[in-house]
Formats: C-alpha cells, sequence, structure tokens
C-alpha cells in the first residue's frame, strides 16, 4: 500500500486500509473505490493522507504494531472513562482503561519487532483523547526495550493511558484556549500532575507515579517537584518523552501540528536536558518517521518510495526513486556512500 496526502488524492484510486472518522468509527472501508464527493467528503473531515493500492504496492511490506481495530476499540473505552470522571461524584472506574491497555499489549507482543509508524497515531482526529491513546502506545513499545514484564508494560500503559487524568476536570475553555497560557493559568495547569496522582494513587503507586512525574524534566527543570536524572521514576521518563513528541505532532487550539520529522528531531534535541539519553535512543530504535510506503522527495531532487527501515535511523530508510511511476534506483540512506542523500519532505 502507499501512503499519500489527500490533495494528490485521483478519483478511482482505491483503499488500501479503511478511513476513520474524529470518534473512531469507520467513514469509508478498505476496497472502496474513492470517487469526487468521497475525496472532497474526506478533506472536509480534514483526513490529512490516506492508504492506497498503486501500481508499487507490491514493493511494500506495511505493518503496524497496533491494529486499526485496536485504535478504534481503545479509543472508544477511553472516551467511556473520561465522561465517567467527569459526572459529580463519580467513582473511580478505570476497569476500562485497564481493559484498553490489555487489547494495546496483545498487538503490540504480536506483533514484536516491527516499528511503529508514528505518522499513523493521528488518524483518528486530534483531540486529548487520542493523544492519551498515542502517549500509551509509544510508552510501552519504549518500555519493550527494556525488556519490562508483561505486568510492568501493563501499569506503564495505563499509567501512560491516564496521564493527563488530573485536567478531566479543569475548566475546558482552559484546556482549550486558542492562545499560550497566561502566567496565572499556567500555574493552574502545573497542577494536573499532582490532581492525577490524587486520583490514581489507590489504584497502583506505579500507575499514579506515571502521571505525577511526567511533566519533571531529566535536568531538573520539570515540574510539580523539580526532580532530576534517575530521582524520576523510569515510567515518569518514558512517559515524558512519548508525551512531549506526541503533543507536538497533534494540533491545538494555538497552533497547527508539527510535521512528525520536526517532531522527531527536536525531541531528540533535547537529549541529557529535558530528556533521557538512553530513553530517546530507544525512542529512536522503535519508530518510523517515514513508514514503509511513504512518496518522499529526496535532496537531489528526485522522488522516491520509501520501502524498508533502518532500526535506530528513522530519518534513512531504504528507498527506490521513481521515473514515471516506476522504480529506478536503490538508495540506503544510512549507506556511508549516500551520505549526501537526505529527505526533505
Amino acid at each position: 500500500m502507499l501512503r499519500i496526502s489527500i490533495e494528490l488524492v485521483e478519483p478511482g484510486t482505491v483503499l488500501a486500509r479503511p478511513v476513520y472518522d474524529g470518534r473512531g468509527g469507520t467513514l469509508l472501508g478498505r476496497g472502496v473505490i474513492l470517487t469526487p464527493s468521497y475525496i472532497q467528503r474526506l478533506k472536509e473531515f480534514s483526513i490529512p493522507v490516506v492508504y492506497i493500492e498503486g501500481p508499487l504496492s507490491d514493493l511494500i511490506s506495511y505493518e503496524n504494531v497496533v491494529s486499526d481495530r485496536t485504535y478504534t476499540k481503545v479509543i472508544k473505552e477511553t472516551r467511556q472513562v473520561l465522561k465517567m470522571l467527569t459526572k459529580p461524584q463519580a467513582g473511580l472506574d478505570i476497569s476500562s482503561a485497564q481493559r484498553s491497555v490489555e487489547s494495546i499489549l496483545d498487538d503490540i507482543m504480536r506483533n514484536r519487532g516491527i516499528l511503529l509508524d508514528v505518522t499513523a497515531l493521528h488518524d483518528f482526529d486530534e483531540t486529548i483523547l487520542v493523544h492519551s491513546v498515542s502517549v500509551c502506545v509509544l510508552s510501552v513499545i519504549i518500555g519493550m526495550q527494556y525488556n519490562m514484564s508483561r505486568q510492568e508494560l501493563y501499569l506503564l500503559g495505563v499509567g501512560a493511558l491516564l496521564h493527563d487524568i488530573g485536567m478531566v476536570n479543569f475548566p475546558k475553555d482552559l484546556v482549550n484556549k486558542p492562545a499560550p497560557f497566561t502566567e496565572e493559568e499556567m500555574e493552574i495547569i502545573h497542577q494536573h500532575p499532582i490532581e492525577g496522582f490524587k486520583m490514581l494513587r489507590k489504584t497502583h503507586l506505579l500507575i499514579a507515579h506515571a502521571a505525577f512525574q511526567h511533566q519533571e524534566r531529566y535536568d531538573g527543570s520539570g515540574y510539580p517537584r523539580g526532580l532530576k536524572g534517575n530521582d524520576i521514576h523510569l515510567f515518569g521518563r518514558i512517559v515524558a518523552v512519548a508525551d512531549v513528541f506526541d503533543a507536538l505532532t497533534s494540533s491545538r487550539p494555538h497552533r497547527k501540528a508539527w510535521s512528525v520529522r520536526d517532531a522527531y528531531e527536536y525531541t531528540m534535541s533535547f537529549s541529557g536536558t529535558y530528556f533521557d539519553p538512553e530513553i530517546l535512543r530507544k525512542f529512536s530504535e522503535s519508530v518510523a518517521v517515514y513508514p514503509n510506503g511513504t512518496i518522499v522527495k529526496l535532496s537531489n531532487g528526485t522522488g522516491a518510495l520509501v520501502v524498508k527501515q533502518n532500526k535506530g535511523f528513522p530519518l534513512q530508510p531504504v528507498v527506490f526513486t521513481l521515473q514515471n511511476n516506476r522504480v529506478d534506483q536503490q538508495y540506503d540512506l544510512l549507506a556511508l556512500e549516500n551520505s549526501d542523500i537526505t529527505i526533505i519532505s
């Protein structure tokens, strides 16, 4: 399958993967032939890219660690958890969140060794809800690089899924403010790790600490306690990386989403300052910035198709250059002889 911008899709193209709306429902199923009206409808739903069948599809082996079905299920279950928590005097029941994490773990364990297509994390929509699910998936995949047990991954996953639970009762007009926060508003926002800890501490302390410490920074510049280095629990250090990376690739009321490449490079630039260098290394070994099937432009001016990943070097995959919709030359962008060739868009 090929991954292509909705702006470049032509009528008659066949979908290789379903397209989802902002609530995890299916807009169009796999195998649907796109008509002009379908394409216009997808644009109205702000769908940025679609996965299509094409003449080059046989070259591509596309796999992702978490299935579309699981994403849809987890989004719906997480929505129920957050909805319940906004009700007056509601008790804390995170059983749906726990089931969600079990589903994610099942998929990740089944697809161990496959790199995460981070471009697919926002195929659904750009809400805090989907951000929570994405942070969970990223955190668990990083945790697997530490050879954690399933129980440890489960606790990490639940903590990551609920890392922003402390904001659930904050005023919506504050959380969704379409402008940078004032100093007073920032003081309120800075309370959400504490509120999250209070809500989660009776479930499991490690779950609670994932929420409590995800805004701490490796150099001590974070909040709420200004912890430094290994004084921050491993769960907190992992969720911190996943949270920032995914937040950058998500639209916010006051800014547009960053490109996956820009978000990746920005996150990696804080090695040893905001983030634990070892966690960043494991993060880089877990993700595909340019997943197989992506059509890119190289610095030598040619178009190319990504066909294979180089683990640990997500900006330097293996590509085939394209000439008249046909493959031409293969380039391993990690190879020394190709060091002067980079992906520019």
